[in-house]
């Protein structure tokens, strides 16, 4: 990691004397310097990052472009990991309206936001919105990939995980060996999401 986020600054400095700030050689540097450090858990950085990035987008793009609507998915995904779920719902809900201008109303990207925003809500304690976030995020995943996609074991995850903190443990019980099932089945017994979900089934 700190090998790439070496290469990727001396990227954005040589970008940023070629062609300026306002430039998508630019931007491309901030984003992968952006998730570079999400990865390695340095959300500030990322958030540094990701909001120059926005800044400069805005001034290239029309404010409901898809790139547009990627910038604040991307903040507001910083923000999540931050603890800040109030800014980090508003933040995909400006993704999400974006996206839901400029893409298939039923596409995989629409899907994965209404997730997130489940996973915002259930952490300020809107329980019951977000079990429904996270039902309009399963139906979405299978008209795309079928019932046997990780996407659809994650969802079915966190809804295993509100009706948990709801004190239902049979529901929980249930979508969570539903869970469980799919990713065996899709990622293999050894995947780390396949041991974590068993080893949350295993607690209840």
């Amino acid at each position: 990691y700190k090998l790439a986020l070496k290469y990727y600054t001396k990227s954005k400095k040589m970008y940023l004397n070629l062609y300026g700030k306002n430039h998508v050689a630019y931007t491309t540097s901030l984003n992968n310097i952006a998730h570079l450090a999400c990865r390695t858990g340095d959300f500030q950085n990322a958030l540094t990052n990701y909001n120059e990035m926005l800044k400069i987008d805005l001034s290239l793009y029309p404010k409901d472009n898809l790139m547009i609507g990627q910038d604040y998915n991307n903040i507001a995904g910083a923000y999540y990991e931050l603890g800040d779920m109030q800014r980090a719902s508003k933040l995909f809900h400006m993704a999400l309206n974006i996206c839901k201008k400029t893409l298939n109303p039923n596409h995989p990207k629409i899907a994965t936001i209404i997730n997130n925003i489940g996973l915002c809500q259930s952490g300020i304690g809107n329980k019951e919105q977000a079990i429904e976030s996270y039902k309009t995020a399963e139906k979405m995943y299978i008209g795309n990939f079928g019932e046997n996609h990780p996407d659809v074991a994650n969802v079915l995850g966190n809804l295993g995980s509100v009706y948990l903190s709801l004190g239902d443990k049979p529901k929980a019980k249930m979508y969570i060996i539903k869970s469980a099932k799919i990713f065996e089945l899709t990622l293999g017994a050894n995947h780390q999401d396949t041991i974590d979900t068993l080893s949350i089934l295993k607690k209840l």
